[in-house]
């Protein structure tokens, strides 16, 4: 995940990011450390708010798909 990355290279800190998101702080932070998964409408948000694309935010090498509750999820390993 490029996450912080991008994020940083545009200047914007985790909480406004977050306030974009409508979300917290510590969310972004556990998403940018792959504590928790981020499912395909949130990839799609962030890549909104950032204005980036989603290969841009995930590499999808090492990409593994998962059914959960009938959403998408990604895990990036």
């Amino acid at each position: 995940m490029k996450l912080k990355k991008i994020r940083k290279d545009l200047g914007i800190t985790q909480r406004a990011l977050a306030i974009q998101l409508e979300t917290t702080q510590q969310t972004v932070a556990r998403w940018e450390s792959g504590k928790t998964r981020l499912n395909l409408d949130q990839i799609f948000r962030i890549c909104d708010v950032l204005e980036c694309s989603h290969t841009d935010l995930v590499d999808l090498r090492g990409l593994e798909r998962t059914q959960t509750r009938n959403r998408n999820s990604l895990s990036i390993s």
